[in-house]
């Protein structure tokens, strides 16, 4: 059984690698860079890959596993292995740019009653990702798959704080206590879908979701289940299970 670590960080970034070891290095050279400094990193390795080798101004902890876990049961084990005020999932394929990124978080989380939330999300070509959609429903996913129609940008620039259904899981951030009394996330979705059922279960208990529009991310997007079958498979088999949750709910 992992130990939960004895030190305190007001923000834990929970970052989970699958051979992306260098991916990680540029998140956590960017990391390096932000003026604010009270966070440390839990990267957990699902496959086996060399150790880091490189030290940074902030603490790390690798932990690698001894088994291939899904995204959901990954990233609550890395929240239970720490404590923090604040618990941040990222992607290796994530870039901060802007070295106030975390300060300015943590401002507006100090500051005002945000439960759980995300930065608006960009490609690196600077194009507007789709990371804060509508929940999916049987339409809309048939328009998608059929009709190739892509999701509306719901982005709302006139606002700093704007409600949603749903961020995308590139980059999440939870208050400590909220991310507990949803039970973290489901693990029976292994690949896909997680984020959406999280923020649908969040939603169902009265916490709202909201996108902070002033902070922005880079995300490479490699979209893997566009062109392998396994993925594939584990794709559809967690749309099935978020629409039974979903539709259950409304009926």
């Amino acid at each position: 059984m992992e130990k939960k670590l004895q030190d305190h960080s007001k923000i834990v970034l929970s970052v989970v690698s699958h051979g992306q070891i260098d991916l990680v290095k540029q998140l956590l050279c960017d990391l390096e860079q932000q003026t604010y400094k009270d966070f440390r990193v839990i990267l957990r390795k699902n496959v086996a890959e060399a150790s880091l080798q490189e030290t940074f101004d902030f603490p790390i902890f690798e932990i690698d596993n001894l088994n291939v876990n899904g995204f959901g049961e990954n990233h609550n084990r890395n929240y239970e292995f720490g404590t923090s005020e604040y618990f941040i999932v990222v992607n290796p394929d994530i870039r901060i740019y802007d070295v106030k990124f975390l300060e300015n978080l943590v401002s507006k989380l100090d500051e005002q009653p945000i439960h759980i939330c995300g930065p608006k999300v960009v490609a690196p070509s600077g194009e507007l990702e789709d990371s804060v959609r509508s929940f999916p429903t049987i339409t809309s996913l048939y328009n998608k798959i059929f009709k190739h129609k892509k999701d509306q940008n719901l982005i709302d620039n006139a606002h700093d704080i704007i409600e949603v259904d749903w961020l995308a899981g590139m980059f999440l951030c939870f208050r400590k206590d909220i991310f507990r009394k949803l039970n973290g996330f489901d693990e029976k979705y292994f690949m896909y879908y997680e984020d959406v059922d999280i923020c649908l279960r969040a939603i169902a208990a009265g916490i709202k979701v909201n996108c902070l529009t002033t902070l922005t991310v880079q995300h490479a997007a490699r979209r893997d289940s566009h062109t392998n079958w396994y993925l594939k498979k584990v794709h559809i088999r967690s749309m099935l299970r978020y629409l039974y949750r979903f539709y259950r709910g409304k009926i």
